[in-house]
């Protein structure tokens, strides 16, 4: 009895996940390159935002960040609380580890450099590349 029990438990959850749909799949849609940041002659310290908006039924795959960097200072750019470019700066920097999925949405880009002494001013603005899929079902 106990046996019989066990394969029909399992027989029933085999067929429910064949036709369960946790997710849907992604369909290529195009190849994303923008400039999101474009603000000239920024004072350090001075926070920027900018939105990066991923359509309604469609996903974003970031593959990667590029910000330049002119004269001294350390740059920074973060979304959706990733650090996109953290601690770049004219010394070198680390990288963020990509690829960053995003789904469809509204989302804040913060940009700012930090200098150290003095009223430097310089443009801010990142590169993004990436993929978009459609999300079909």
């Amino acid at each position: 009895m106990k046996n019989i029990t066990t394969i029909a438990l399992f027989t029933l959850l085999a067929f429910a996940s064949f036709n369960a749909n946790a997710q849907g799949n992604l369909q290529f849609n195009r190849a994303v390159f923008e400039t999101i940041v474009d603000h000239s002659n920024v004072a350090a310290n001075v926070v920027k935002f900018d939105t990066l908006v991923v359509d309604s039924g469609k996903t974003l795959k970031i593959t990667a960040v590029s910000t330049p960097i002119l004269g001294y200072g350390s740059r920074f750019v973060k979304l959706a609380g990733f650090d996109l470019v953290p601690a770049m700066s004219s010394q070198g920097g680390f990288h963020s580890v990509y690829p960053i999925w995003l789904p469809a949405g509204t989302y804040i880009i913060e940009s700012y450099f930090v200098y150290g002494t003095g009223s430097v001013k310089q443009d801010l603005y990142c590169k993004i590349s990436g993929i978009e899929f459609n999300v079909v079902q």
